[in-house]
């Protein structure tokens, strides 16, 4: 989990300052974009996105960030980390319905099938992974087959499986300036 800079005090000299309501916002985005690891002009299309759709936009915002390959690969749990998923996709070790995909950012939809390569499971750090995923507990929306070592979309992720420290809806105030 990120552990950045969540102070509501600005340490300034012997006096704590608060944040403003803009710097407040500015630390929110500021999370989300570390913690996904995309950079400003993606996360501004994602709220562009987001906007356009007819749910909340917090939660759309959320849902198109967690729909990213790099995401989809860490929440099966064939990655420790999101930046270890993001190279493992770069480096082809991923399968998208059967094709082989090298695009972290890849927009996944509802009934998708993310799984590892064959040639790619013998390697490294594949070795172990099907004792780490008995292990290892997938979100509700994501359906895992163990045996393949694959994990399909079943549905969307929906506020209550999404259990990160960020408040969405700061972040969408501070795009909508």
């Amino acid at each position: 989990m990120y552990k950045g800079p969540a102070r509501k005090f600005k340490k300034r000299g012997k006096f704590a300052k608060r944040l403003t309501q803009y710097g407040q916002q500015l630390v929110e985005k500021q999370k989300l974009r570390m913690l996904y690891g995309v950079r400003e002009q993606t996360m501004k299309n994602y709220y562009l996105k987001a906007q356009k759709q007819p749910t909340n936009n917090d939660l759309a915002l959320l849902q198109f960030l967690e729909q990213r390959l790099d995401n989809i690969v860490y929440r099966a749990g064939f990655a420790t980390t999101r930046s270890q998923a993001r190279q493992i996709v770069n480096h082809g070790h991923i399968l998208l319905n059967e094709k082989r995909v090298n695009i972290p950012s890849c927009h996944i939809k509802k009934g998708d099938v993310v799984g590892i390569r064959p040639l790619s499971r013998p390697r490294g750090m594949f070795k172990d992974l099907s004792i780490t995923l008995t292990k290892h507990a997938a979100p509700v929306w994501l359906k895992m087959d163990l045996a393949k070592t694959t994990a399909q979309m079943v549905d969307l992720p929906g506020r209550e499986s999404i259990q990160e420290p960020v408040d969405a809806s700061l972040v969408v105030e501070f795009y909508s300036r």
